[in-house]
């Protein structure tokens, strides 16, 4: 194992690796880069803030502050990257996140209460799901059922929808005493950990209608984000 940093012009709130582990992407206020990850550094292959890039045969998709889900086009030049712009919700957009399996579907989850369901080949979310609590924070398609993702809100709340029935949730409960702010399916079995501002992390068997809590992981401070280790 090796250790390396870049440093950056601001503060960096999100990342996001691709498929195979090999690029980085980053964002925050004043940054928004591609990198590649090599065995001893991160080599800088696009920064969209500045319009330099390679020619990179990816979409990144971005979650804003005023509502807006934009997808980019990193083959593509100057504002012809940027291929959509949502409006749809109304406040904060907390998570956006590609499906496993179909490369053109997308999931947002926003302080507005709602999730939205969009096809990037379309101008406008295609479903609607009003979760009906004060904001979702977390939204993840499930890697063992391609129609089920699961939200998680500020009530302390977990749901899982199936992306055919925007109608009602198929599962709802009450999974921390504080805001839940993360989410991630585990990659091999029916689990879901949740990390919420009550300082732990909870790990959830969902294989039957009754979800049942396999470990509690307690912790000094508030929880931000969870995430599987992949292959372990």
């Amino acid at each position: 194992m090796s250790t390396f940093h870049v440093g950056q012009e601001g503060p960096v709130n999100a990342l996001t690796l691709n498929r195979d582990n090999t690029q980085v992407a980053i964002g925050g206020r004043n940054v928004f880069k591609v990198y590649i990850i090599e065995d001893d550094k991160f080599r800088e292959v696009c920064n969209l803030r500045a319009s330099k890039h390679l020619n990179l045969n990816h979409y990144l998709a971005t979650a804003a502050t005023n509502g807006h889900v934009c997808l980019w086009n990193l083959t593509k030049m100057g504002k012809a990257m940027q291929e959509q712009d949502y409006q749809d919700h109304k406040r904060t957009v907390n998570k956006v996140n590609f499906h496993a399996s179909e490369p053109n579907k997308l999931i947002s989850g926003s302080q507005d209460g709602t999730m939205r369901y969009f096809d990037i080949r379309v101008k406008s979310a295609v479903a609607i799901f009003y979760s009906n609590t004060e904001s979702v924070r977390d939204v993840q398609f499930s890697p063992h059922n391609p129609y089920t993702f699961s939200a998680v809100s500020d009530n302390g709340s977990v749901q899982l929808w199936d992306i055919r029935k925007p109608e009602k949730c198929l599962l709802q409960f009450t999974a921390h005493s504080g805001p839940v702010f993360a989410c991630d399916w585990h990659p091999e079995c029916t689990w879901l950990a949740t990390a919420s501002r009550d300082k732990t992390v909870k790990v959830w068997d969902l294989t039957t209608s009754k979800p049942t809590l396999e470990y509690t992981i307690h912790t000094i401070a508030s929880i931000g984000h969870v995430k599987w280790r992949p292959q372990r």
